[in-house]
């Protein structure tokens, strides 16, 4: 079994994080069996990356353990970490769970609190968007809460997992949400965005990818009040081979005009809805 070494600094001389809107002093520093410490996934990413894992192990070094962060909580003092889950495994894994590790836990700390210090301690090392956002909306941010609230509208999930229901494309969700707010359009764009997606294509997987949210959100700031929303879902549903077809025309438009991939999927949803008898004909996207 390895030998854990004990830092020769001192607790003193542990730097505390720089956590906006967390008193600090509410923390102490100590050494912590990993055997007591726990996950919540409330408060973590989704999964651990196991090849990571095994590439610390190929370079163990005690002394590059660091600190990890901990939350304390109620009276049984239960230890959940907040920062340090793949140092955490590692040193279980290589003692045998019988090894320390150098810990800053904060007490009294509120769910929101904890999610805060999450993503300000993993800031260099970023979760991706799915688990930040899932932490951001336990935080309570603004922004997050205002996208899970549209999206719960249309029986959507922003999670992982391809069950149906689920939408993924967080990084989407949120420049269509902020354009929206930023342009003061109401509804929320991507109110009426998710709205026209899910009337003609249900909870279909391949109709909330990030290029057609962005896309169909493009397609209707610019076109605007001209847009008759009945005829738009209507020629959504009619279009050929669904989302699917939608996505892989796209994609081709795009290589051939030299566009990206949303503007090109606006550019034929304006081609599309133009299609037939209709009295006020939409601009043409862009310049060809």
């Amino acid at each position: 079994m390895a030998k854990i070494v004990t830092p020769t600094r001192t607790f003193s001389d542990v730097p505390a994080p720089e956590i906006a809107g967390i008193d600090l002093g509410r923390s102490r520093v100590e050494m912590v069996k990993v055997s007591e410490m726990n996950i919540d996934p409330r408060v973590q990413r989704d999964h651990l990356d196991y090849n990571k894992i095994e590439r610390f192990k190929r370079a163990y070094n005690e002394d590059a353990l660091g600190i990890v962060t901990l939350s304390e909580r109620g009276k049984d003092n239960f230890k959940v970490i907040l920062d340090g889950w793949h140092r955490k495994v590692l040193v279980a894994e290589v003692t045998e769970n019988q090894g320390t590790m150098l810990a800053r836990i904060f007490t009294g700390l509120t769910p929101q609190e904890e999610s805060w210090i999450f993503l300000q301690l993993n800031a260099g090392n970023q979760p991706n968007l799915l688990d930040k956002f899932r932490q951001r909306l336990r935080a309570e941010e603004p922004i997050a809460v205002g996208i899970d609230s549209i999206v719960k509208q249309f029986g959507l999930a922003v999670e992982a997992g391809n069950g149906g229901g689920q939408i993924q494309c967080v990084g989407a969700l949120q420049k269509v949400y902020n354009n929206s707010l930023k342009h003061d359009f109401e509804p929320n764009l991507l109110d009426l965005t998710l709205r026209a997606i899910t009337q003609a294509w249900g909870n279909d997987a391949q109709g909330t990818q990030g290029i057609i949210v962005e896309g169909v959100a493009l397609f209707l700031a610019k076109h605007g009040d001209r847009v008759e929303f009945n005829r738009f879902v209507t020629r959504l549903r009619e279009y050929g081979s669904g989302p699917g077809g939608l996505h892989t025309k796209a994609r081709a438009n795009a290589a051939t005009r030299g566009s990206r991939m949303p503007h090109s999927v606006a550019d034929l949803l304006t081609d599309h809805y133009n299609k037939g008898p209709l009295k006020n004909k939409l601009p043409v996207w862009a310049a060809r």
